[in-house]
């Protein structure tokens, strides 16, 4: 057992976890951490790749606490009530119902098709930077890529867009493990604005339907059963959140990791056709999904460690991708390695738009080594943001000319 205790936003931990998983995974796989954020009695840390496939899979790990253990009333209600439509926010039998209704919106297939919309945006975004002799990936085209192209599968208006990101931006920081007060009033107000927006455009199309996610959604219906208006919009708020905030740093590490192995990037140039594995390697290397939390809703042990009903589980997936029961060699990529299923693929909850962000982000990765090849960081000194279940830059300045 480790005598130190894991601080996921110590600053070491922030520019390398790496080194640091590999230490719990060895000596305190099932690590118990102090009382405070996110959980003001203390959280459970699961770092191995099996032990994190396990508590994916078993039922007596979930999300509604609230089943078994009473919780203070909301500080923010309406932010509480929108989370609480999200489907990441339930489970069995309210999951069941909202992912039946919801999953044939977001299938493989129906991501593929997007493939080359996505590559138009993508060009368009670049062909702005190769006007530049530098430009920031991260602000100029990772971030807005995923919210350009998620805004219009929604079926917002081109002119809007510029109006989601601030939206996704304050929203997916109420997802963080530790968050400020200033971080769920933010949240709450972005909610509002963008309620009130998608329950107009709502409106719209229940007048008149279009071949978007939105019409496909208020449309929905499974033996019978069918979205109501709110959970409708709570998925599309859902999408805007989960979605665009880890596609955006899955571009973003993705690109540092070829940027720092010339080497490899230059083979991926040379073999745009190896993208689906090579992606997947990427984002196996330097995940932007470092982690999800579970509640225990029973008693559970696991290794001798006894985890007790209501208390928090934080799974640490940076640290199992990097495990070698996982892959050999974890620490090196090798983008021509095939390491079978991630881990967001078990369990009830993985993620449903995980195959929109696997064709954006391998167009996004494709097109800038195309488009930009003589792209160079300018700026080794990195940024990384201050979190911890979403792993990011700040930005990443690169050298065009």
């Amino acid at each position: 057992m480790s005598s130190t205790k894991f601080d996921p936003l110590a600053p070491a931990v922030l520019r390398d976890p790496y080194p640091t998983y590999a230490h719990y995974r060895e000596h305190d796989a099932v690590h118990w951490g102090e009382p405070g954020e996110p959980s003001s009695e203390g959280t459970w840390y699961i770092f191995r790749f099996n032990d994190v496939v396990d508590v994916l899979k078993d039922p007596r790990f979930g999300r509604e606490v609230h089943r078994i253990k009473p919780q203070p009333p909301p500080e923010y209600p309406l932010l509480a009530d929108i989370a609480s439509k999200w489907m990441f926010f339930r489970d069995p039998p309210e999951h069941t119902r909202l992912r039946g209704l919801v999953s044939k919106a977001f299938t493989p297939r129906v991501a593929e098709r997007m493939r080359t919309r996505i590559a138009w945006h993508a060009d368009q975004l670049l062909g702005a930077a190769q006007k530049k002799n530098h430009f920031d990936v991260i602000a100029d085209y990772a971030r807005l890529l995923p919210t350009t192209i998620i805004a219009e599968i929604i079926g917002a208006p081109a002119e809007d867009c510029a109006m989601f990101l601030p939206w996704s931006i304050a929203l997916a920081a109420t997802l963080e493990f530790r968050q400020t007060d200033e971080v769920r009033r933010q949240g709450a107000i972005a909610v509002n604005e963008l309620l009130s927006y998608l329950r107009a455009l709502a409106v719209q199309r229940r007048a008149a339907p279009r071949e978007d996610l939105l019409t496909a959604l208020l449309q929905a219906e499974d033996s019978g059963a069918s979205l109501s208006d709110d959970e409708v919009l709570a998925t599309i708020m859902l999408l805007l959140t989960a979605g665009n905030d880890p596609t955006e740093h899955l571009i973003g590490n993705s690109l540092l990791a070829l940027l720092q192995h010339p080497t490899q990037a230059n083979w991926l140039r040379a073999n745009p056709g190896a993208i689906d594995t090579a992606s997947e390697e990427l984002l196996r290397y330097d995940s932007s999904v470092q982690a999800t939390f579970r509640y225990a809703l029973e008693d559970v042990e696991i290794h001798g460690r006894h985890i007790a009903a209501g208390q928090h589980v934080a799974i640490v997936f940076g640290s199992a991708l990097r495990d070698t029961s996982y892959c050999a060699q974890p620490d090196e990529i090798n983008l021509t390695r095939h390491s079978g299923a991630l881990p967001y693929g078990f369990g009830i909850h993985f993620c449903l738009g995980m195959p929109l962000a696997r064709v954006i982000g391998q167009v996004a990765i494709e097109r800038a080594l195309a488009m930009l090849p003589n792209m160079t960081l300018t700026k080794q000194t990195l940024e990384w943001e201050d979190r911890f279940a979403v792993r990011g830059l700040k930005s990443l300045f690169v050298d065009i000319s």
